[in-house]
């Protein structure tokens, strides 16, 4: 990455970022700016690029006055980058970028979590002017291609054949004959009982496959680059070569587009689909980009719930919708109230609800902020604990953590003796803590922690 190419970087969930004084703005991005105006272009700077900012979920803060003006900027859930432009001449000087938080830097990267929920977080693009930078944090081509060879591993084991047409020389007449060439061969003795005709017959080595094939082909040279992490090629090491054995000698036909055909199934609308992110790639990842982490967090969330239930017994619903009745409610009441999973085993349910905040990363912070987001989770993780029938009720809130971490809270009602128990559950985004995740779950669920079901 060449740093002379990125204007600013900080991770999301940042409250403020580090300062950017308005001087080194003007000495370094500004370089046709005049110093005497430099509040008016750092606030031009901010509104030519709202549109950009407000796409990543960035919020610029100016603070100070006059020379000593200085800039700070909140990131949010999402991560990605955006082109900036600079205020004195409306061209782009660099990108934006923010980075994931909570992910262990050594040898890990998000792309690892994204494949790990099966291709159900798709980074959003924007159309905006191309990106600059070659930062690593940049959507990679060997995402799109793991997901491309699973999908194709699937298509092969249906079997999809559709009809070709073939033109074979025949010794007898036969439906769809082309006259056309027959008579300018029928003069000859040795052709006349030879017969060109067209048969149309059901086939695996169709065009669609034979594209399907060439795009393949981009997706495993691509895996099989030294660009590509030694982990990723040896994920797919044995995927290759098996589909290399099934294709054989397959002759691949080029293409910039699949097209979908309305008969087609639908595993072979996905497959094309995501053949076409590959040919497509470098439009795609050049222009603004982001993926939202809170909602790769929940996805995360429900992953590990899942396979705890797996490990000890129960079962999981994701996404249940509390469903609201009345006659005549306002037209601002909630329809529904949705936690992002519940943990049911025998006649016990622990309400789950994930929350992508940095709680975890200011354990130590009393600020006043952190408090209200905090009340404001409880409060909502304990609305839906009022739908458990017993009169001990067991919730956890699960935040984005470097490492697991556990904490329990508990509130008792003096009138009536209903408790209700909070775990505030530190859940770690390096896939390579995901077995030990598991594990102190399911110490904790299975009760050995507190937390009895």
């Amino acid at each position: 990455m060449n740093s002379e190419q990125v204007f600013f970087q900080l991770p999301c969930l940042t409250e403020e970022s580090r300062t950017l004084s308005g001087k080194t703005i003007l000495k370094k991005w500004f370089k046709h700016g005049d110093s005497r105006y430099l509040e008016r272009l750092l606030f031009d700077f901010i509104e030519i690029n709202k549109i950009s900012f407000d796409f990543l979920g960035v919020v610029p803060q100016l603070h100070g006055s006059g020379k000593d003006i200085f800039l700070t900027f909140r990131s949010d859930k999402f991560i990605g980058a955006i082109p900036i432009k600079s205020a004195d001449t409306g061209k782009q000087i660099g990108d934006f970028l923010v980075t994931p938080r909570f992910i262990n830097n050594s040898g890990f990267n998000y792309i690892d979590l994204l494949y790990l929920l099966g291709g159900e977080i798709e980074p959003e693009f924007c159309e905006s002017l191309p990106l600059v930078s070659s930062n690593q944090l940049k959507p990679p081509i060997y995402y799109d291609c793991l997901l491309f060879i699973d999908q194709f591993i699937s298509l092969l084991s249906n079997h999809w054949c559709k009809f070709i047409s073939q033109t074979k020389q025949e010794n007898y007449p036969r439906p769809q004959v082309d006259w056309n060439k027959y008579i300018d061969r029928e003069w000859d003795p040795f052709c006349r009982l030879k017969f060109p005709c067209k048969i149309n017959s059901l086939s695996i080595m169709h065009d669609d496959f034979k594209r399907l094939v060439y795009v393949y082909k981009i997706a495993r040279d691509s895996i099989n680059s030294f660009e590509t992490p030694t982990r990723i090629r040896k994920q797919a090491e044995n995927k290759i070569i098996y589909i290399d054995k099934v294709i054989g000698n397959v002759e691949p036909k080029e293409v910039d587009f699949i097209n979908t055909g309305v008969s087609d199934p639908n595993i072979v609308r996905l497959v094309k689909s995501q053949a076409n992110k590959i040919l497509q790639f470098n439009q795609r990842t050049n222009k603004s980009w982001r993926v939202d982490f809170s909602i790769v967090f929940e996805k995360y969330v429900q992953l590990i719930f899942q396979r705890t239930a797996n490990e000890i017994g129960g079962y999981i619903r994701n996404n249940p919708h509390f469903v609201r009745k009345a006659k005549r409610p306002p037209a601002w009441s909630l329809e529904f109230l949705e936690p992002d999973l519940l943990f049911i085993k025998n006649k016990n349910t622990i309400v789950i609800d994930s929350k992508y905040k940095s709680n975890y990363y200011n354990l130590f912070d009393i600020s006043s902020i952190l408090k209200d987001e905090h009340r404001n989770d409880l409060h909502q993780i304990i609305s839906y604990c009022a739908f458990e029938d017993n009169f001990s009720k067991t919730g956890f809130l699960c935040y984005p953590s470097s490492t697991f971490d556990n904490k329990l809270i508990s509130y008792q009602n003096p009138i009536n003796n209903v408790i209700v128990k909070i775990g505030l559950i530190g859940i770690p985004l390096d896939i390579s803590f995901l077995s030990t995740t598991i594990k102190q779950l399911s110490l904790i669920i299975s009760g050995n922690l507190g937390l009895s079901i």
